[in-house]
């Protein structure tokens, strides 16, 4: 059985009240005519429900002499409408007879509209005939769901660019054909939108329309106040402006979720309104089409539609295109809208590096956490930028698409414009690999999964599935034909598949330990495997014989590519080796070793011409070696990795970066851009915090110490070094006169610097404070500077007096590692977040906790009330950010964006937007 309200299928006929909607089914189905019922002289038989609104029931029913199945609708107006049970026909009572005729009327005139129209996006009528004193419409079957249905089921109720961009690309094509044939729709919505399984669009519900010639009759008018435009609810004349009105409503309800402020609510209110966090052409697109006045909207829908992507196409930064540019050519910054959304203002750095694909000798793709860029390795100028999450990534062989994975998504890029033209689910697993043959098929292993997905890249859609029962699938490889494909397995075994069957070939033996890396060569007639017992396997293709056994590597084998004349093959592998080795394929020799990497390589390419091989490290640095020369051409460094804290300045101009590379970077507020390295500590830093006077900053790091620096002058002016491990935190007073760090060697010291900062008057410590019977991981100063928190692995978070040193109360209630502490702005409540993954609230005078804990979905990390003390930010293990309205306790906002644990947050003092930093090395600033 089928609910008709909430379209919930398969239910149990015995069921009373629907599992989805909780809906009475005996008072839903009262009125619904019965199976097998005969309409118009028998010409119909009715084979059940398919779903009831205010004014109509919807059957599904198939002609008794043709056998073609339709869609028949009754009018039928629940208000007043009543059904006799003994011959089925309605009754009216009399005092509703007048708003029956005239809905009668009304739905016979959606009837007459619909039979003018055929048009592959438009609901096609091919009877209508009176039975039942009512009337009944038929019409095609269309399978599918709502779109409104369908938005609820989408995160963040919303739908990708590429999607949206086919649905409303339909829609205007439908709308096209409509106002052509002198027809208004003037109820556009989601529900009157069916998106079918193939993803065609068709309108419905044309009971509100009206053709050229009434489009000033004063009459009641139906419409949905939440998308009708101004002229339709005030009595104005109408038009396909009408139209583009309401489309404009819908799209930007499908780009972000929500609607816009109702026309109505614009009018009385006289405020301008401009969509945020949308990008070209989609900003330009919504705003054209919500202008109030509708001489002020395009009269043509397509030619609203195309001029906004025309303009996307002839614009870059100078003036227009006189040709389609290329992924070389290709100029400009493309954030991913979903960041936009979610309001993601900025990028910091652009995290560790995943991939380096070469275009040329002096032009590389770097794909790494924060997105892709384009680099100019003589200049070292980045040419264009992708801001994306990336866990991997790769490009197809004709550069076209620029394919991007996060977590279980892809992400298709089209490098002649910088658009994102596909969205979707890959894997129902994480992603681990992506690789793409010349046909632009796409395949991906998911983490621990033994299920290999292909998909069209064009397209979009799901081709076929590899399964192996035998092991969880490591690595992938296809070759360039897209004939072959190759997946190794964490049990050491590589299997070779036919692509087009999906059939397994064989399973080629020898590696005794997982495999690490694949390839085939260019002409396909090698495959090359590396695996974690520290050789390379080459295989013979087709007949998949073993050729040769390369051995010489220190570690696991992590990377291999040929050179494109097939002669040589290039190998790297881990830390406990860092050397690139190249192999003669027909001696099976080493005949080169390159080494100058300081951490693992994760990549390498050759270039055209097979003279240079490029490879991208854990040490962030970008390499180019000269293949004939036998030595470095070339070194790039625009890339870091762990950041492990992050401060603004007061003056809200300069955020600071506390990185795993030993350096403090300085970042410009304004534009991104790195303004300084702070370079000193001789291990990681973790922890930075500005003086209040903008001039100095504070760090702590793994070499034990605690550094005061001058920002201006660049330079260390003070150095505290009485700790015996690692800095976990340090802090500055509001009022200047002390300096305070927590460490894992289970102790807080404080310093006074109240005689100036410039002083040297020796670097000892004022107090230390101890109490804590475990690491001390976080601490913070009270903001009239009275008292200390300091939170510990120890799961309590302790206060201090500072002038006395003294401990004033041990707050205790976590059940794990108290990870972050925080004063609300007004000093009167204390915050701290656990890897019990919760965050509770504290207050201070009568030392209770006041709140219940708010929950995250993973270890707490980190903690940030917003100046106003109004919300509470929480970064977690998992990479998301929570953020809750304190007084209520609600969660207000769940941020995406990151690849890694988020290890710090602030917020802007000015502004108030929130600056995040993760373990990849990315920083995001969010407008909240």
């Amino acid at each position: 059985m089928r609910c008709l309200n909430c379209h919930q299928e398969e239910i149990p006929s015995t069921a009373e009240y629907c599992p989805q909607c909780k809906i009475h089914f005996p008072s839903l189905l009262r009125d619904v005519l019965a199976q097998e019922t005969l309409l118009r002289n028998q010409t119909y038989r009715l084979d059940y429900a398919l779903g009831r609104g205010s004014f109509g029931i919807t059957y599904q029913a198939h002609h008794t002499a043709l056998n073609e199945v339709f869609a028949i609708k009754e009018f039928y107006p629940i208000e007043f409408a009543m059904r006799n049970q003994v011959n089925q026909s309605v009754i009216i009572p009399d005092n509703s007879e007048h708003s029956y005729r005239r809905g009668l009327q009304r739905f016979m005139g959606e009837g007459r509209i619909l039979a003018k129209l055929n048009h592959p996006y438009v609901v096609r009528v091919h009877d209508m005939f009176e039975d039942n004193d009512t009337a009944y419409m038929v019409m095609d079957l269309v399978k599918g769901r709502t779109l409104r249905y369908i938005l609820k089921k989408q995160q963040g109720n919303r739908f990708s660019l590429p999607k949206v961009e086919s649905i409303v690309g339909q829609i205007v094509e439908a709308l096209t054909a409509i106002h052509q044939s002198g027809i208004y729709h003037l109820d556009l919505k989601p529900e009157n939108v069916i998106l079918t399984p193939e993803n065609k669009i068709c309108l419905i519900d044309f009971g509100a329309a009206r053709q050229v010639i009434d489009s000033r009759r004063m009459e009641t008018r139906l419409f949905t106040e939440n998308y009708a435009a101004p002229e339709i609810m005030t009595g104005g004349e109408l038009g396909p402006e009408s139209d583009l009105f309401e489309l404009g409503m819908m799209l930007h309800q499908l780009l972000t979720g929500k609607l816009p402020p109702p026309a109505m609510k614009r009018l009385n209110e006289h405020k301008n309104w401009h969509p945020e966090g949308l990008i070209a052409p989609w900003d330009t697109l919504v705003m054209t089409a919500l202008q109030l006045n509708r001489s002020d909207r395009p009269a043509s829908v397509r030619e609203w539609w195309e001029a906004g992507f025309q303009s996307l196409q002839e614009r870059n930064g100078n003036g227009h295109y006189t040709v389609a540019p290329t992924i070389e050519t290709l100029r400009g910054q493309f954030p991913l809208s979903d960041l936009l959304q979610e309001g993601m203002q900025k990028r910091f750095g652009r995290g560790v590096i995943r991939k380096v694909l070469t275009l040329s000798q002096d032009l590389v793709v770097v794909i790494a956490a924060g997105g892709a860029t384009l680099f100019q390795l003589s200049t070292a100028k980045a040419l264009w930028e992708v801001d994306c999450p990336v866990d991997c990534g790769t490009l197809s062989p004709d550069h076209k698409l620029l394919i991007l994975v996060f977590q279980q998504w892809v992400y298709i890029w089209e490098m002649s414009t910088g658009r994102l033209v596909q969205q979707f689910q890959g894997h129902e697993q994480p992603i681990c690999h992506v690789v793409c043959s010349n046909q632009d098929q796409l395949f991906f292993c998911g983490q621990k999964s033994e299920i290999v997905t292909s998909w069209d890249a064009i397209s979009g859609e799901s081709l076929k599935q590899f399964f192996k029962p035998m092991g969880a699938i490591a690595q992938l490889a296809v070759s360039g034909s897209g004939k072959y494909l190759a997946t190794g397995s964490l049990d050491g075994n590589v299997y070779l598949w036919d692509v087009e069957r999906g059939r397994e070939i064989c399973s080629l033996q020898g590696h005794e330990q997982s495999i690490e890396s694949l390839v085939f060569s260019p002409n396909e007639q090698i495959l090359a495997s590396g695996s974690r017992d520290n050789t390379i396997q080459l295989w013979s293709i087709p007949t998949t014989k073993p050729l040769k056994r390369l051995k010489g590597h220190l570690d696991w084998v992590k990377n291999l590519v040929f050179s494109q004349d097939n002669r040589l093959l290039a190998s790297s592998s881990g830390i406990q080796d860092k050397s690139i080795r190249l192999w003669h394929l027909s001696e099976g020799q080493e005949i080169q070793r390159f080494q100058g990497h300081e951490n693992t390589i994760i990549s390498l390419d050759f270039c055209p011409q097979n003279r240079y091989l490029v490879s991208g490290s854990y040490d962030q640095t970008i390499k180019v070696w000269d293949v004939v020369q036998g030595k470095e051409y070339r070194s790039l460094k625009q890339h870091h990795n762990w950041v492990y804290g992050v401060a603004c300045s007061p003056n809200g101009k300069r955020i600071a970066t506390a990185n795993n590379d030993r350096m403090i970077h300085l970042w410009k507020v304004t534009d991104g851009s790195e303004a300084g390295l702070l370079e000193g500590h001789r291990d990681a830093v973790t922890s930075v915090a500005f003086s209040p006077d903008n001039q100095y900053l504070l760090s702590g790091g793994w070499d034990h110490t605690v550094r005061l620096w001058d920002i201006s002058l660049g330079m260390v002016v003070r150095t505290f070094s009485e700790h015996t491990d690692w800095i976990s935190a340090v802090a500055i007073s509001s009022n200047c006169k002390y300096l305070a760090s927590a460490s894992l060697d289970k102790t807080v010291r404080i310093w006074d610097v109240s005689s100036g900062w410039l002083a040297l008057l020796g670097n000892k410590s004022l107090r230390i404070l101890k109490g804590h019977l475990d690491q001390v991981t976080s601490l913070a100063f009270s903001p009239d500077s009275r008292l200390l928190v300091s939170g510990s692995k120890d799961q309590t978070l302790r206060l201090w007096e500072v002038d006395s040193g003294q401990e004033i109360h041990n707050f205790s209630g976590h059940h794990h590692n108290v990870k972050c502490v925080a004063f609300s702005p007004d000093g009167e409540f204390l915050a701290s977040g656990s890897w019990d993954e919760s965050v509770r609230i504290w207050h201070i005078a009568s030392q209770k906790q006041i709140k219940p804990s708010f929950i995250h979905s993973s270890y707490v990390n980190t903690l940030a009330y917003t100046p106003d003390g109004q919300f509470l930010a929480a970064g977690g293990r998992d990479g998301l950010i929570f953020i809750w309205d304190v007084l209520s306790g609600k969660q207000i906002h769940k941020l995406h964006g990151h690849t890694n644990r988020i290890n710090s947050l602030a917020f802007h003092p000015q502004s108030g937007e929130l600056i995040s930093a993760d373990q990849d090395g990315v920083v995001r600033l969010w407008r909240i």
